[in-house]
């Protein structure tokens, strides 16, 4: 078994395949390795703070030392907890409008501004801490929907009064309009979802989704949901598979008589090429308005999430395990670029905010993150290319960063 590596310049564990320290960035050499890890318990990754949050950390630490004698280990807290976030542009004057996969930067636009003719979307970048682009685009209904790579975002635009709508494709980089088509109502979509080479876009609706091919602005396929075969089903959203060959919907099934008992919920896994299904499972439970699917990037399994249950599936067998009991009732996941791990934020039953790590091969819990005095919520969740950090979004839009080492 080969040791990790521990940094000599700031003492941080890491991985023995890292060449630079998690913490500081120094070049880490042979000669530094130490022992190997024994806990498993992942560190925070400090992230270099600006002025201000240094200051206020170092003053509410200062704080707590004078009035509330809590001790050095209070100051030592505040000012990692001040380290190690990104934030968030004011509140007051800005709403966040759709965070790019791997939450490196967020659409923001200004809630007055939002349905007006002359609405802006502006650009923000987390590691520079600064608005980077704006995009003019009008009023708009849907959050924006970023392209993997983060080369696009798509933009569904409403001309109330006149019943049209705009699906839009901008280039973030130049700032400008690249694709575009106008229509009826029947180009509104209740969600979007790209596939994984930026080359086409599911459409979803509650009775059916679309594909289209993005550079022609126009449907390669229209497929509703409910069939003589499956009357009873309804579509909350879908995932891509990595190989953009199949799409992992999650449906509702209700049932055609009360006697029957309470509706059912699943994935059903449908082939783009052959237009066909071919693998399903459901599950006992309500079908909720929290709601999530997708796919692990090795394509083996699927995570799927409504009524407050987690289940893996396996696409192979079709069998799926529940991955936690006490789930309430907001979650967010994320898998890591591995396809071995699954990180998990969820308020428990006992309104606790948890971040967890699935090993979903060995169906075990490996670790659950402390995030400190943190009480804020996470809303979204992803990881960073080399599956060593996990990235949160929480409720005040700030972004943390935790290592998994």
């Amino acid at each position: 078994m080969q040791s990790n590596i521990i940094c000599s310049r700031c003492g941080t564990i890491n991985r023995f395949r890292s060449q630079h320290c998690v913490n500081c960035q120094a070049p880490l050499h042979a000669d530094q390795a130490g022992e190997p890890r024994q806990n498993n318990k992942p560190s925070i990754t400090p992230i270099h703070p600006n002025r201000r949050k240094l200051l206020w950390g170092l003053l509410g630490g200062g704080a707590a030392l004078l009035f509330g004698g809590l001790g050095v280990s209070k100051l030592a807290e505040s000012i990692t907890l001040a380290a190690r976030i990104k934030d968030f542009p004011s509140a007051d004057q800005w709403a966040p409008f759709g965070w790019s996969a791997d939450l490196t930067s967020v659409a923001i636009i200004h809630p007055a501004e939002k349905e007006s003719a002359g609405a802006r979307v502006s650009i923000w970048d987390y590691g520079q801490q600064r608005i980077t682009r704006v995009l003019t685009t009008g009023p708009l209904t849907q959050e924006i929907v970023w392209s993997p790579g983060n080369r696009y975002v798509l933009c569904q635009q409403a001309q109330e009064a006149e019943e049209r709508y705009e699906i839009a494709v901008w280039d973030v980089q130049a700032q400008r309009k690249v694709y575009a088509r106008s229509g009826d109502r029947s180009l509104y979509f209740q969600q979007a979802i790209w596939s994984p080479n930026a080359l086409r876009v599911a459409f979803v609706s509650f009775a059916s989704f679309e594909i289209w091919d993005v550079a022609l602005m126009k449907p390669l396929l229209k497929q509703p949901v409910c069939t003589k075969e499956k009357p009873a089903l309804t579509l909350r959203t879908l995932a891509w598979s990595q190989d953009g060959r199949y799409l992992a919907l999650l449906v509702r099934r209700t049932q055609s008589a009360p006697e029957e008992g309470q509706d059912h919920w699943g994935v059903r896994v449908w082939d783009v090429a052959r237009h066909e299904v071919v693998g399903e499972a459901f599950f006992d439970g309500k079908f909720t308005t929290a709601a999530a699917v997708a796919w692990s990037p090795t394509g083996q399994q699927i995570a799927a999430y409504t009524d407050n249950q987690l289940h893996i599936l396996d696409t192979a067998s079709s069998r799926a395990f529940s991955i936690s009991k006490e789930i309430g009732s907001d979650c967010s996941f994320a898998w890591a670029p591995d396809g071995m791990h699954l990180a998990i934020a969820y308020k428990s039953n006992a309104n606790i905010w948890k971040l967890d790590v699935w090993d979903t091969q060995q169906q075990r819990q490996l670790d659950s993150i402390y995030r400190g005095q943190m009480p804020l919520g996470i809303r979204k969740l992803a990881w960073t290319g080399d599956s060593s950090v996990i990235l949160a979004v929480n409720e005040k839009n700030q972004l943390e960063q935790w290592a998994w080492i």
